[in-house]
């Protein structure tokens, strides 16, 4: 990222509370690029906590309330730099 990339931009799947995100948004912020995290999870909760996990580095958020093994059709292809996703054990 530094003195190439401006902008990171993060999709995290079944964030939970952003554990990963967070860590890239710390990243980012440290190395002076502007960061921006969408959060995907089932759960309203979990939202809300890695929303503010990751504004908390300077993360520009987006969340979307999604059932991931149902809805994942519903996000746009090709907006992301970083996907992550890190299910529950099924």
């Amino acid at each position: 990222l530094k003195g190439t990339a401006k902008k990171l931009r993060v999709l995290d799947l079944c964030c939970y509370i952003g554990q990963w995100s967070t860590q890239l948004a710390h990243l980012g912020q440290h190395l002076g690029a502007q960061v921006e995290v969408t959060v995907v999870d089932a759960s309203q909760k979990a939202l809300e906590l890695a929303t503010q996990n990751a504004q908390n580095y300077g993360a520009k958020t987006t969340t979307l309330k999604l059932d991931i093994v149902k809805d994942l059709g519903q996000i746009a292809n090709g907006l992301y730099d970083v996907v992550i996703c890190d299910p529950p054990a099924f």
